[in-house]
């Protein structure tokens, strides 16, 4: 017997990262940019409120958080967070 294992990317995430993507401007390509960092986001995501603060960040930056290799200004807000808490 096998069972059937689906896993929903929640709408959220969706909507943070095109919300992430919109504010660093025009000339993005949204949906390569998705299955790029989908899994690691899908991976925080599972994670807890508290765990996400351990790591300095919150649910609706788990897009940026992700993506802070591909764009300097995620990196550098990151980057802060991290040497001043």
């Amino acid at each position: 017997m096998t069972a059937d294992v689906f896993v929903l990317y929640p709408p959220d995430l969706d909507r943070d990262f095109d919300t992430a993507l919109a504010n660093l401007g025009f000339g993005l390509n949204p949906a390569g940019l998705h299955r790029r960092y989908r899994r690691e986001a899908l991976r925080l995501n599972t994670l807890s409120d508290f765990d996400l603060g351990m790591l300095g960040i919150a649910r609706e930056e788990i897009p940026a958080y992700v993506m802070r290799d591909k764009f300097s200004a995620f990196a550098a807000r990151f980057a802060f967070r991290s040497a001043n808490s």
